[in-house]
């Protein structure tokens, strides 16, 4: 992609929080990095090339199609970009290369992209030995990271507030229950204290919770579609954020049969790539499987609430307009005035509160006509 201003920021700001910077690449942030910015060559690669300026537009991301540069990766460091060293080194070669696949080999930049590459490598070689991690544990902190701004976009967010505010703390009905329901915040701190081990063991809380309000509510409870809408956003961004994690499996075996090592590693890099996309098509199927039994539900409830909306008064009609209004919903005005609304239409949000505000207003009229029946059985009485 050309960047029509002539040059490319690569983003800084870890998107799913950030993580803390390990011994070895808080030494690349202290020591490597430093080093590099004093050296007399390192201007051309402290900032991102700015094709325009530099005259090279736009044939320069014609053939540089990972820019990048020094001041990225010093951001991406102090933001908690990186989760081992492997990436933040990866981006520091990146310029190096940059600067030798654009330029030729008299040229003044890509003599100095060699110099300053091998300054680079061998302050690497005085990087900290620590203790690496598998790529399933890289891949379990990375979920879970996820799982904390999903959480925290879940609990926060104003859009969300409206189904996700009943299970922020759930209290217990009886003062000698002795049964604790999962809410929100129990969730989140079990999660911040690290008691999680895996981004599965989170969601089987969260579904926990959702379970338990189908359990202990009454069918026509109407917090059973809050519980329906938030499991469906949670579902919705748990498969597509959380990485499939293909756990490794040790086994002891006698003697190992001598084998083609090349054909070996591509037959495991073959069942790897087998695994990954069955399990891709069941999360793509569970999730079409799921929005369809919600689809078929908001159509299910807008055709309760054509049925309800009919003997409405005029007063209460006002106000259903006004939530339309309120969530954006498409609405005709006819050139009599008349408003026109295509109710299988509606967004789940906007019938669920339509159809609460009808029933609050049928109970206020009931009680209503019950106090006027008994105040006339008082009157025959007296």
């Amino acid at each position: 992609m050309i960047p029509p201003e002539g040059f490319c920021q690569p983003e800084v700001n870890p998107p799913d929080g950030g993580y803390e910077l390990t011994e070895d690449l808080a030494f690349i942030k202290k020591k490597v990095l430093p080093a590099l910015f004093s050296h007399p060559y390192i201007l051309p690669f402290r900032s991102p090339v700015n094709a325009k300026a530099e005259g090279i537009y736009p044939d320069y991301f014609k053939v540089v199609t990972k820019p990048m540069d020094l001041r990225t990766v010093k951001a991406r460091l102090e933001n908690g970009w990186y989760w081992d060293i492997a990436q933040c080194t990866a981006d520091i070669n990146q310029v190096w290369y940059n600067a030798k696949v654009y330029n030729p080999p008299e040229h003044t930049i890509y003599k100095w992209a060699v110099t300053v590459s091998s300054v680079t490598n061998a302050w690497l070689q005085k990087v900290p030995k620590v203790a690496k991690m598998s790529d399933s544990n890289k891949s379990h902190v990375f979920n879970l990271k996820v799982c904390e701004n999903i959480l925290e976009t879940i609990m926060n967010d104003k859009s969300l507030r409206h189904c996700s505010e009943p299970f922020l703390i759930i209290t217990s009905r009886y003062a000698n229950d002795t049964y604790t329901p999962t809410d929100l915040d129990h969730i989140k701190k079990k999660l911040l204290a690290g008691f999680y081990k895996n981004a599965q063991e989170f969601a089987t809380d969260f579904r926990q919770m959702i379970s338990e309000t189908y359990r202990f509510c009454i069918d026509k409870d109407p917090i059973i579609e809050q519980a329906q809408e938030l499991h469906h956003q949670f579902e919705m961004a748990f498969a597509k954020r959380i990485q499939v994690v293909t756990e490794e499996v040790k086994e002891e075996v006698p003697e190992p049969m001598v084998q083609d090592a090349e054909m070996d590693e591509t037959e495991i890099l073959q069942n790897i790539l087998s695994v990954g996309r069955a399990m891709e098509v069941e999360l793509d199927n569970m999730v079409k499987k799921e929005l369809e039994v919600l689809e078929e539900k908001r159509f299910e409830d807008a055709r309760l609430l054509v049925k309800e909306i009919e003997d409405i008064a005029p007063e209460i009609m006002e106000e259903v307009i006004g939530i339309m209004q309120k969530n954006k919903e498409s609405l005709d005005i006819e050139s009599d005035g008349t408003v026109a609304v295509s109710y299988d239409d509606l967004s789940a949000k906007t019938i669920y509160e339509i159809r609460k505000l009808i029933r609050a207003k049928k109970q206020i009229k009931q009680n209503s006509i019950k106090l006027e029946e008994e105040s006339m059985n008082v009157d025959v009485m007296s």
